[in-house]
């Protein structure tokens, strides 16, 4: 019925693929507490940073994302020149540089002005352009989000073990103390978040 059914035939448990980072089954599983709406139609208030061009309320394809790069060749996964057969650039290093390439994955569903002025969260900017004054390094989406599903956390929060760390209380968590605000407990890029509180 749904083209997910067809795509965990082979990219889950049940086709042998180890581990929950593999296994789109679990990634995708009821439990989870936030996806992107594969398979099941998204809950919730609208993304302040969603395109008007993309419905909220809906379900979302594998395809939408994992498909040929060129617009102008066969649609779905049967070739991309980017990773992961994804639809545009996705830079996941920790010290990525921000630019409309850098996310193009990112940005063509998610506006890079709404990002980039704060409108989902307020240091937005400050995260992913980094704070030159302050000497401080922006950062890749994929430090801090996951692209398919969190299992414990809301608004996509994974944070990247290569980048992220626990913080001097031993601690690495995120709590969401409401909207526009949460409290993260992690060292990243050298700083101690203790917790870092917006």
């Amino acid at each position: 019925v749904y083209e997910y059914q067809v795509c965990l035939k082979c990219h889950s448990t049940a086709a042998g693929i180890d581990g929950p980072q593999r296994d789109m089954r679990r990634a995708f599983a009821v439990s989870v507490a936030s996806q992107h709406p594969v398979t099941r139609a998204g809950t919730g208030a609208r993304p302040p940073s969603l395109l008007s061009s993309v419905a909220s309320g809906t379900m979302m394809r594998c395809s939408d994302c994992h498909t040929n790069d060129d617009p102008d060749g066969p649609r779905g996964p049967h070739g991309s020149n980017y990773p992961y057969l994804l639809s545009g650039n996705y830079d996941t290093d920790p010290f990525a540089e921000e630019s409309p390439f850098a996310f193009e994955f990112c940005y063509s569903c998610h506006d890079r002005s709404s990002i980039l002025g704060n409108e989902s969260f307020p240091l937005h900017r400050e995260h992913i352009q980094g704070d030159p004054l302050r000497r401080i390094r922006g950062t890749s989406c994929f430090t801090c989000h996951a692209s398919h599903s969190s299992r414990i956390y809301p608004h996509l929060i994974q944070f990247n073990r290569t980048a992220v760390t626990a913080n001097s209380m031993g601690q690495l968590r995120y709590l969401d103390t409401g909207e526009r605000s949460g409290e993260c407990y992690l060292k990243c890029h050298g700083y101690d978040h203790n917790p870092g509180k917006y």
